[in-house]
């Protein structure tokens, strides 16, 4: 053979050999972890939600009204350590055993809103929606008091019974910068007729 194309045939196996070992010794390292890049920005705290403390309670538990008569209940609010700036409350009752259902913004709230269209009693459903809230201007509110006074008047030929008043779910307590609802419980009245 020419001496060139033993030449060639040499230099390719040395080609491969050295392409052979370079694969080989790739294939057995290991690959570095990626580093964590530096924020510039500080790192935020999440800011902690505070625990539901809030209870509502329809009294006097239990209400008692004659035939034909009128009754009156109050929903009476604690916030107990929550600072709230507003009250959102579904109630339901029984239309066939109550009419002439109002409800009324209590004290506990100086001067608020009243969300027009979340106050109305359909007296055909009994459902009972009412919302007051602070303004932006005003703080929020601690401590105890009546957030709403709700009256009615027993139907006419509706048998001796018991009936309940009671919050529904939507019912909801509102803090500044809080989500969800800061409400812990709420307690039903019965209304004896």
């Amino acid at each position: 053979m020419p001496t060139k194309t033993l030449t060639l045939i040499g230099g390719l196996i040395v080609l491969t050999i050295v392409l052979l070992f370079v694969a080989t010794r790739q294939g057995t390292k290991q690959p570095t972890p990626p580093q964590p890049q530096p924020s510039l920005a500080p790192a935020a705290s999440p800011t902690p939600t505070p625990p539901a403390y809030t209870t509502l309670q329809l009294s006097p538990n239990p209400v008692s009204i004659e035939a034909g008569g009128k009754g009156t209940v109050q929903v009476l609010i604690d916030t107990h350590e929550n600072t709230i700036t507003g009250v959102q409350l579904e109630l339901s009752y029984d239309p066939k055993a109550l009419t002439n259902v109002v409800i009324t913004p209590g004290a506990f709230f100086q001067n608020p809103l009243i969300i027009p269209q979340w106050n109305k009693v359909d007296q055909a459903t009994g459902r009972i929606s009412h919302a007051q809230v602070l303004t932006p201007a005003q703080a929020g509110v601690q401590g105890k008091g009546i957030v709403a006074t709700i009256t009615f008047t027993r139907a006419t030929g509706t048998p001796s019974a018991q009936t309940t008043l009671e919050f529904l779910p939507k019912t909801a307590v509102t803090q500044s910068g809080i989500s969800p609802s800061v409400l812990k419980s709420m307690s039903n009245t019965t209304i004896n007729l």
